[in-house]
C-alpha cells in the first residue's frame, strides 16, 4: 500500500516540465527515446550531482521502466541499449558563421544500465534545462505522453503544446482556438522525418539562423515520405487522429499551396483544448467495439502472417495489445524479422506495438556515432542558450567572445 509521501510524489510526477528549449530541437528519434526521456524528466527530482565533476546523474530500475512502458518482452534490453546509444549521441549548440562562433555539447553524456539499474548522466552545462526550470518552458501530461504509439504524434503533440499556451492577462474560454503556423519542410525536421544529423541537411542548417529549409530538405539523401499524399497519408493524418482521440487536444489544419504546380508548402494547425476520459488513454473508446467473431478472424489473419511457431493464445495477446490492429501487428512483426537476439517473439512483438518500434530507415550516408547536430535556431532559444555561455564564462572570470575578438 502507498504510504501519503508516495502518493504526493506520484501525483506530483501526473506532469513533468520541458524546457522549450528541448522541444524546439530539430531532430530524428525512436518513440522509445522520447519515452524514457519523459520518464527521466518526471523524476527530475531524483537527479543527483556529483562532486567531482558536477555531472547530473540518475538511477532509475529497469523494472520501473518496464512497468511505466507496459513492456513484458525479455529483449527489452537490447532496444533499451539501442535507444541509450542514440539518445548519447544527440548534441545541441549554436553556429554564428558571421561572427565565427558556435558551441556544441552533448544533452546525455552517458547511459549505461548494470544490475537492473539504468543510469543517465546529463551534462552539467544544460542543468538549467534539465532541473528545476524557471521559464520557457512547457508542462507535459505523464501518462498522455506515454501512452503514443507513434514517434510522430508525440512531437507533433508536444510541439503544438508549447506554442499554445495563456498570457497572464489573457482570459480563458471554452471556444479558444490557437492557430499555429508551419512551413511544411520545417514540420518535418522537427518530427524526425528528415534526419537533421545527416551531413548534406545539417551543412544547410548550419549556414544561417535563418536557414532555408526547403533546401535542406531537398538534399537530404534519405527520402522518406517525400511526397505530400505520403507524408499526409503515413504521417500527418494518423498523428493528429491519435492526439484527437487520447489527448486533451482536439487538432486540425489548413494548407496553403504555392510555386509551380500548387505544392504545399505550409500547415497551419488548429488546436483547441477539451476535456479528456481515461478511456481515450487507454485506446478503449477510439473504435467501435468488435465482435468475438471478427476478434477470431484477425487471430486467423496474423496466425497466417507469423511464421514462427505461436500458440493461439499468444496470437491472441499480440492482437489485443494492437487492439486488433492488424496493420500495427505488421509494423511489428517487419521490426521483429528486421531484429537479432530476439528471446521471445511474443514478448517482442507485444513491446514494438506498446512503444512504436520503427524499422530503421537505410541511407548510403555514413553517419558519425557521436557528438551529431541537431539544429534548433528559433532565435529566441539560441539567443538565450549563447548568453548563458557567455554569462557563465564570465562568472568563471574567463574572456567572452567579444572580448577576446578585441585587438
Amino acid at each position: 500500500m502507498e504510504n501519503t509521501k508516495d502518493i504526493i510524489l506520484r501525483k506530483e510526477r501526473e506532469n513533468f516540465t520541458k524546457s522549450n528549449f528541448l522541444i524546439s530541437c530539430k531532430y530524428k528519434s525512436s518513440l522509445l527515446e522520447n519515452k524514457l526521456m519523459v520518464i527521466s524528466l518526471s523524476r527530475a527530482d531524483e537527479l543527483k550531482k556529483d562532486p567531482e565533476n558536477g555531472i547530473l546523474y540518475q538511477q532509475i530500475k529497469v523494472s520501473e521502466i518496464k512497468k511505466e512502458l507496459g513492456c513484458n518482452g525479455g529483449s527489452f534490453y537490447s532496444n533499451l541499449a539501442n535507444a541509450a546509444e542514440s539518445m548519447t549521441s544527440k548534441s545541441i549548440g549554436v553556429f554564428d558563421p558571421e561572427n565565427k562562433m558556435f558551441d556544441y555539447m552533448s544533452i546525455i553524456i552517458r547511459a549505461h544500465c548494470e544490475k537492473g539499474i539504468f543510469t543517465i548522466e546529463y551534462n552539467p552545462r544544460i542543468a538549467e534545462y534539465i532541473q528545476n526550470i524557471k521559464q520557457n518552458f512547457t508542462s507535459l501530461p505523464k501518462k498522455i505522453m506515454l501512452s503514443f504509439r507513434s514517434v510522430y504524434a508525440f512531437r507533433i503533440y508536444e510541439v503544438l503544446r508549447s506554442k499554445c499556451y495563456y498570457g497572464k492577462k489573457d482570459i480563458k474560454t471554452d471556444n479558444d482556438v490557437f492557430e499555429i503556423p508551419f512551413l511544411l519542410s520545417e514540420l518535418k525536421l522537427q518530427i524526425g522525418v528528415v534526419n537533421s544529423n545527416l551531413d548534406k541537411v545539417r551543412n544547410i542548417l548550419n549556414k544561417s539562423k535563418n536557414p532555408d529549409y526547403d533546401y535542406a530538405v531537398e538534399a537530404s539523401p534519405e527520402k522518406v515520405l517525400e511526397k505530400w499524399s505520403e507524408f499526409k497519408r503515413k504521417a500527418l493524418d494518423p498523428s493528429i487522429n491519435e492526439i484527437n482521440e487520447k489527448t486533451d487536444m482536439e487538432v486540425s489544419y489548413n494548407t496553403e499551396r504555392s510555386g509551380r504546380g500548387g505544392k504545399v508548402h505550409k500547415i497551419i494547425f488548429y488546436v483547441k483544448y477539451k476535456a479528456i476520459t481515461e478511456a481515450a488513454l487507454d485506446g478503449t473508446d477510439t473504435k467501435p467495439e468488435l465482435t468475438q467473431e471478427q476478434k477470431d478472424e484477425i487471430v486467423d489473419i496474423v496466425s497466417d502472417l507469423i511464421e514462427e511457431p505461436v500458440k493461439t493464445k499468444d496470437i491472441r495477446a499480440i492482437c489485443e495489445s494492437a487492439h486488433y490492429d492488424v496493420e500495427k501487428v505488421k509494423n511489428a512483426y517487419a521490426v521483429l524479422k528486421k531484429s537479432t537476439g530476439v528471446e521471445s517473439v511474443v514478448g517482442f512483438m507485444i513491446s514494438a506495438i506498446k512503444n512504436g518500434y520503427d524499422l530503421p530507415v537505410p541511407t548510403k550516408e555514413k553517419k558519425e556515432t557521436k557528438n551529431k547536430f541537431n539544429n534548433f535556431e528559433q532565435r529566441e532559444y539560441a539567443k538565450e542558450f549563447w548568453d548563458g555561455m557567455e554569462r557563465k564564462r564570465y562568472e568563471k572570470g574567463e574572456e567572452t567572445q567579444e572580448e577576446k575578438d578585441k585587438p
